[in-house]
């Protein structure tokens, strides 16, 4: 039925033979507590990509869900990670003190990529062209 399988639990993306796309996609979509988007239907905040590597279809476990390729429940044991990162579950949690930071300031959510930039700001570092942007966590520092 597939062509390539890539990824972990609880995320794979597929990519099922031409002549059996359809029938995949429609079984896909009714399993509970899966979400099923295919290329371009992915949250663009997925950064899924475009390239021609990439698999025609995304899956993703909801929260406290699995996806196994077994019917064996015990097939899969421990805890996973890769779930929706806007889920408060799946979010770090970032404390800082000291001269820099005001204090019992409490921020907003922010991407673990804008921790650099404070930290450049801090000690006064010029720094690479990264995704992060210290805009978004200026409201922390003095």
């Amino acid at each position: 039925m597939f062509k390539y399988i890539s990824g972990g639990n609880p995320v794979y993306t597929l990519q099922p033979l031409p002549d059996q796309y359809a029938e995949v996609l429609s079984k896909l979509k009714v399993i509970p507590h899966l979400k099923v988007w295919e290329r371009n239907e992915v949250p663009k905040r997925y950064i899924y990509g475009s390239n021609p590597r990439v698999n025609d279809i995304l899956v993703e476990a909801e929260l406290g869900w699995s996806v196994s390729w077994t019917n064996n429940e015990d097939s899969y044991t421990g805890g996973t990670h890769g779930y929706d990162n806007l889920i408060p579950d799946m979010q770090g949690i970032f404390y800082a003190r000291g001269p820099a930071f005001k204090s019992g300031y409490v921020s907003p959510s922010f991407y673990n990529v804008n921790v650099y930039s404070i930290i450049a700001h801090i000690l006064n570092l010029k720094p690479a062209q990264t995704d992060g942007n210290l805009d978004e966590v200026r409201g922390m520092l003095k």
